[in-house]
């Protein structure tokens, strides 16, 4: 898949960037951590941030990181998309 390999390119600069950090990140698609992120949402955040996103890309990435099914990203599900495992942030 593209949208992995691009996500995985995109992860190792954010995390090496310092004044990363996830709750920002969230916010630009959202207006609170509380909310959760929608197909449609995450399409439209990604494509404004220049991140080209299709339709099956939004679904995708749900698919791999909706770790409670609901079809939508919460905070920390969004969180594991940006950081991945081997982030410097969780050492």
């Amino acid at each position: 898949m593209n949208i992995d390999s691009k996500t995985e390119v995109e992860r190792s600069h954010l995390a090496q960037h310092p004044h990363f950090n996830t709750e920002s990140a969230f916010l630009l698609f959202t207006e609170s951590t509380l909310n959760k992120l929608t197909k449609e949402k995450l399409q439209e955040g990604l494509n404004l941030l220049g991140c080209a996103c299709s339709t099956l890309d939004a679904e995708r990435i749900l698919a791999r990181y909706d770790a409670d099914g609901d079809s939508k990203l919460s905070f920390w599900e969004f969180s594991n998309l940006v950081l991945g495992r081997d982030s410097p942030l969780d050492r």
